[in-house]
């Protein structure tokens, strides 16, 4: 081995900072001035990297983004990996990374990207910071570690690995000076891949500059003036001591009291601790009050405040650290050492669902709301297949039941609750392409059907546009008012109709691309009459009333509002959901599809990954497995809770004249689904 692995404690300033005069020159010619050309150096002067432009390799790419092939040929090299003993994937066979790749899963850094299948790598896709900590992570072993320095990561999957990556002095963060944040979603380049490995291979332990010169900080156990009634017995509460270096040291307080519950007076009791740096803490002063006068009753609850978040996710066989849970009360003060948790450990073997529960009880018997954390457990490569897997995570949930429908191509699904019948817009069996199959449905395009898909109570055409403009691409029932909402891809409008129990009536229309939203997809109305619909193009969600007339309150741009949070790629159906009064919106194309949940407010909530989804196949090409949704269009939440929801799925696109069979013709199902 001619490179031993050493952890440096050296800090990251925006992505990366280099480190600087190891290395004689690599000859590339497009590192000269490179913040990273030190580490791009000592990177070609190990061997580890031997270009970018094959055959001649005069040039390195340092802002070139990092991909997942050569991520595993960075690592073998660096850690001469030894040779695989059979091929592990796929869709390697064309890719010079081959070897690496192999090399790479036979030591265990990595599973694959299509879990649970795990029979591809995807070599061509990007790295992002997040996972770029747990590749490290896992190739260096680095320890787990209580310290948690980023506030932008609470609720990321890499939280654990990009906090050992902290802990091992790797990285310190992206917003220098704060350097609170560490951007888990921002893309590795390859400048800055040569300063991550350089840091964790190099034998030289850099200090902080200065030293240590951060003070610890005492933190109190219970309250800072406690009231005590002479002549009863006085157990002091202690406190707590961390360092930014030497962590916990807590028993390092000395502690001064000369509290005497014999007589009526104030009394004090000082804490105070040193770090190894010799820093010493701010003192800090409890006051005893020891009175002849009854003391009143405490009847107040304490109150409990989960850190780091109610959800978070975790890969499978990483290990799960606990935030934990401060309390404090009324009368007691910080009572956070009392807390008790239930759920821990928690297993990473397999994926799952888990709950932590946190309780306490003041001093007088009081017991405070029990608060709980959902931890999901899922496989590290779904969030790899992808650079925008979700932040909030919200658990696997289940297709359960699949509807053979008369529908071409399912659009928009709605529950009509006079009828207990779902109505189903299709968007394609308009197409010219599609003769034969718009004559055997009598020239309809709304379906109404039982919530089992077991029997058809009707066809409609929905009145006020021609053939050609037959594209409505979202419906929603209003029950306060007792109409339909339509959404119409072609002539960009909302529609309202009224129906009679036998066809539909065109009552009122609006142009969305009027107000700048041309390409609109789903509609839904919540309880208080606000019809929401949803902006493909621009992942805006608009919202309107209506009194007499349409009227455009106001716009959700799902980016802006969320800058932490991925926004689905292509949003297509919309539904409300009564139960929870939030949004949730189906994407096509994500990886894996999802269902993304947020407030009418716009406020990302969490994603739902549905068990069986797999990515809409390009324009014309044949759906051969009717098993698993390809193009999830829409969404409607049910009357009650199973099923939870209805998925409209519209296959193969049958627009583009590349129909194959009439099998891909008439592809369209519903599907029956639960949450998690």
């Amino acid at each position: 081995m001619r490179r031993t692995v050493w952890l440096i404690a050296l800090v990251l300033v925006m992505s990366v900072v280099p480190v600087v005069g190891v290395a004689a020159g690599s000859g590339f010619t497009d590192t000269d001035g490179s913040v990273f050309e030190a580490d791009i150096d000592w990177l070609a002067a190990e061997g580890i990297t031997k270009g970018c432009n094959p055959p001649n390799n005069d040039k390195f790419c340092p802002d070139g983004q990092v991909t997942r092939g050569q991520m595993a040929a960075f690592l073998v090299r660096a850690l001469e990996l030894s040779a695989a003993s059979k091929d592990h994937f796929d869709d390697d066979t064309a890719s010079i990374f081959e070897d690496d790749i192999n090399r790479l899963a036979e030591a265990g850094i990595t599973k694959g990207c299509n879990p649970p299948d795990n029979d591809m790598y995807c070599p061509n896709g990007q790295v992002t910071r997040g996972q770029m900590a747990a590749f490290l992570g896992r190739a260096y072993h680095l320890p787990s570690t209580t310290n948690h320095q980023f506030k932008d990561i609470a609720t990321s999957i890499f939280e654990v690995d990009i906090d050992r990556l902290a802990a091992a002095g790797i990285t310190k963060g992206c917003n220098p000076p704060a350097n609170d944040m560490y951007c888990p979603n921002g893309v590795v380049t390859r400048g800055q891949m040569a300063a991550f490995l350089h840091r964790a291979a190099s034998p030289v332990v850099v200090p902080p500059p200065g030293g240590d010169t951060t003070k610890p900080v005492i933190v109190l156990l219970g309250a800072d003036v406690v009231l005590v009634l002479v002549g009863t017995p006085y157990v002091d509460r202690g406190a707590i001591a961390t360092d930014n270096v030497d962590g916990d040291i807590s028993g390092k307080i000395k502690t001064v009291s000369n509290v005497s519950t014999a007589a009526v007076g104030t009394y004090t009791v000082t804490y105070d601790v040193t770090d190894a740096a010799g820093n010493p803490a701010n003192r800090v002063t409890r006051t005893v009050n020891v009175t002849d006068v009854p003391l009143p009753p405490d009847t107040t609850n304490p109150v409990i405040s989960v850190i780091g978040g109610t959800r978070k996710t975790v890969a499978i066989g990483s290990t799960y650290t606990d935030r934990g849970a401060t309390a404090t009360d009324n009368v007691d003060g910080n009572i956070s050492d009392l807390v008790v948790t239930v759920g821990l450990p928690i297993s990473t073997a397999t994926a799952g669902k888990f709950t932590v529960t946190y309780d306490v009880m003041d001093a007088a018997g009081n017991p405070a709301d029990q608060q709980t954390r959902t931890v999901y457990v899922v496989p590290l490569e779904m969030a790899m297949q992808s650079d925008h897997f979700p932040t909030g995570y919200a658990g696997l949930g289940s297709l359960v039941n699949q509807l053979t429908v008369p529908s071409v191509d399912p659009a928009g699904i709605a529950y009509h609750g006079p009828s207990g019948h779902l109505f189903i817009v299709d968007s394609e069996i308009n197409e010219p392409n599609l003769d034969e199959v718009w004559t055997d449905v009598g020239e309809k395009n709304v379906f109404e059907v039982s919530p089992d898909g077991s029997t058809l109570y009707g066809t409609y055409l929905l009145p006020g546009v021609t053939r050609e403009q037959q594209e409505p691409t979202g419906i929603a029932y209003d029950a306060g008012d007792d109409v339909f909402y339509v959404t119409n891809d072609v002539t960009k409008k909302l529609y309202r109709y009224l129906f009679n129990g036998t066809g539909f009536t065109l009552d009122d229309s609006v142009s969305t691309s009027a107000a700048g939203f041309p390409n609109v997809e789903g509609v839904t109305v919540d309880a208080s009459g606000n019809i929401y619909v949803m902006a493909e193009g621009k992942k805006t969600i608009l919202v309107y009333t209506y009194d007499g007339g349409f009227t455009l309150d106001g716009t959700l741009d799902l980016a802006a509002l969320n800058p932490s949070a991925p926004p689905p790629r292509t949003p297509e159906g919309i539904a409300f959901d009564a139960a929870s009064g939030h949004l949730f919106v189906v994407s096509q194309f994500d990886v894996p599809n999802a269902i993304f949940e947020y407030t009418t407010a716009g406020v990302f909530v969490g994603m739902i990954s549905i068990k069986g989804f797999s990515p809409k196949p390009a324009f014309g090409t044949p759906q051969h497995d009717l098993t698993a949704p390809e193009a999830p269009q829409g969404i409607a939440f049910g009357p009650g809770s199973s099923p939870a929801f209805y998925l409209a799925d519209g296959g193969v696109d049958n627009g583009t004249g590349a129909v194959d069979t009439p099998t891909d013709e008439r592809d369209g199902v519903i599907y029956e689904g639960q949450l998690p």
